[in-house]
């Protein structure tokens, strides 16, 4: 069975997607809990994802709602125009349309299941496959799978660089 070459993948020596692909090569079961989602993550990993027989995600969202009425939050409508705006704003190219054909294709498979949570904040990032998992701070998106983000403290101040 494939495992990392290290216990920490840090998208530096080790970077999230290329694992994730290396792994989905083997295991045919995925479930990720990860606060973001975006079209571009998704794209990095389709192929290797679309050989899963089951798949579950679950996405939350950080929502902005008014104290005063709590009920106004709808993490569905969010999403939809969260989706809506990253494709406006990205560059018209093939494959970017390729993608989000693929994933909608692969969302009308029954052992596709997507779910929203929508009780607070979902802050926790985990990828668990059947006999690994891969527990961290990368959500699905494009730059939680191969960006290098250092945190570091200087003179009480956090700084952050990506």
């Amino acid at each position: 069975m494939y495992r990392p070459d290290s216990l920490i993948i840090d998208n530096n020596k080790l970077i999230l997607f290329e694992k994730l692909d290396h792994i989905l090569q083997e295991q045919k079961s995925l479930d990720v809990a990860s606060a973001y989602f975006n079209i571009a993550g998704f794209q990095l990993i389709k192929e290797r994802l679309s050989g899963t027989q089951k798949f579950r995600l679950l996405i939350g969202s950080s929502p902005n709602i008014n104290e005063r009425k709590p009920d106004v939050f709808k993490p569905e409508e969010q999403y939809k125009r969260s989706f809506r705006r990253d494709l406006e704003e990205e560059l018209f190219e093939r494959d970017k349309k390729e993608a989000v054909v693929s994933l909608i294709e692969l969302l009308k498979n029954p052992n596709w299941e997507v779910r929203l949570y929508d009780k607070g904040f979902l802050h926790g990032k985990a990828y668990i496959f059947d006999k690994l998992a891969i527990i961290g701070s990368s959500n699905f998106t494009y730059s939680g799978f191969i960006l290098i983000k250092f945190t570091s403290h200087n003179g009480g101040k956090r700084t952050e660089t990506t």
